[in-house]
């Protein structure tokens, strides 16, 4: 089965698994309708949690109780090293921020498109991750397939057990299918078996023709195109159509997600009064069925 792990960031997001509660310390208000979907897993940046995006009374509560009894929800959850990729922190300092907030699971520090850098912090972190009880996943990095089957290859032969494919949102977002899919591919054999991730990537007609070869992928489109695009997702004859900016529910649209069986994911926030939190509780509602929506590619592509 293809997971889908639901990027997570503590503005706050909805708790998708459980929509009418808030994260603790975080109050969503007005709080959201009762339209809980199911949740494989969520993904949530450490820059989010350590710089600045949290309020320091959820830090604080995360870093006392672990990242899963603020959410009240009971794992896996995945944190990557975000804010740390290519900087000069050295892997030690990244693993015990990532430590701090008891996951799950945790992205190693790598650097985008630095296939060199990042074997280099996967070796230092291969050697400290028994200090830890969190499994650790090892990025694999590149900008050609050749520099993907090196670095697939030299993290094997570390001993890494578990792969993430960095540095391919653009080329989801630009839809180079064939490239994607090649690298992704390429690397599959190389693990033999290992753990394959996919970062930030849902584009469906590219989960659709490689879906034999990953476990997993995490996406932050279903409110990342709520928000900033107005977008609402329909999943339609084994696909995902995209309606944006509509001001009313499309005749043809039908949906059977829980959101849309009490709320119109259409609803035009901007016609709303403003810093009331009505414009928000609309826009995570939408994001809530988007969601929904990419969990039954998901589960078609599995």
């Amino acid at each position: 089965m293809v997971e889908y792990f639901i990027e997570w960031a503590p503005n706050p997001d909805p708790l998708y698994h459980d929509p009418s509660q808030s994260p603790q310390e975080m109050t969503i208000d007005p709080p959201l309708l009762d339209t809980p979907i199911s949740v494989n897993g969520y993904m949530i940046s450490l820059e989010h949690l350590v710089g600045g995006r949290a309020k320091k009374s959820f830090r604080r509560a995360a870093e006392e109780n672990g990242i899963n009894a603020v959410l009240d929800y009971p794992g896996p959850i995945i944190i990557d090293s975000g804010g740390f990729q290519g900087t000069g922190d050295p892997p030690e300092k990244v693993l015990e921020l990532q430590s701090s907030f008891s996951p799950d699971i945790v992205i190693q520090k790598d650097t985008v498109g630095d296939a060199a850098q990042t074997i280099s912090d996967a070796e230092r972190t291969y050697e400290l991750a028994g200090q830890y009880d969190f499994e650790v996943w090892y990025v694999v990095q590149g900008s050609s397939v050749e520099e993907y089957l090196d670095c697939a290859t030299q993290l094997k032969e570390i001993g890494c057990e578990k792969f993430c494919l960095g540095n391919l949102v653009g080329r989801s977002f630009l839809r180079k299918t064939d490239e994607v899919s090649e690298i992704v591919e390429a690397v599959a054999e190389v693990v033999d078996g290992g753990n394959l991730h996919l970062l930030g990537v849902s584009n469906p007609g590219i989960l659709q023709r490689i879906s034999e070869k990953i476990d997993s992928f995490d996406s932050s489109s279903a409110i990342r195109n709520a928000t900033m695009l107005r977008e609402v997702y329909e999943w339609k004859n084994s696909g995902i159509e995209y309606h944006e900016k509509c001001d009313s529910r499309p005749q043809e649209f039908y949906c059977s997600c829980p959101v849309c069986d009490k709320f119109d994911v259409f609803t035009n926030e901007f016609e709303l009064e403003k810093y009331t939190g009505a414009r928000r509780r609309v826009r995570q509602l939408r994001a809530i069925h988007n969601a929904w929506v990419i969990d039954q590619l998901a589960k078609s592509v599995s």
